[in-house]
């Protein structure tokens, strides 16, 4: 299963569906920053625009703070078989 950093929303604990990770570090990219963050023992990449849905953390010591992010289903590319083809 795969999902673009970019289709990868922050969002509040609270909200129906969240999902939570740790952030390992973070980015800054220009106008956006990447979250790399660990769920369970995967990784993954947050893509996101600087100030958005981000109040709250602190971006100088964004290491290891709690995160909560959903996606939509719509956005999910399942991967398997031979070659890891897309299905």
């Amino acid at each position: 299963m795969g999902i673009r950093p970019e289709h990868i929303s922050v969002c509040e604990e609270t909200t129906p569906g969240a999902l939570k990770g740790v952030i390992d570090f973070s980015e800054m990219m220009g106008s956006e920053i990447h979250l790399h963050v660990k769920v369970n023992e995967d990784e993954l990449i947050i893509r996101t625009a600087v100030g958005e849905n981000l109040e709250g953390y602190s971006f100088l010591k964004m290491a290891k703070q709690d995160i909560y992010f959903t996606f939509p289903a719509t956005w999910i590319y399942l991967f398997g078989g031979e070659g890891q083809k897309s299905l």
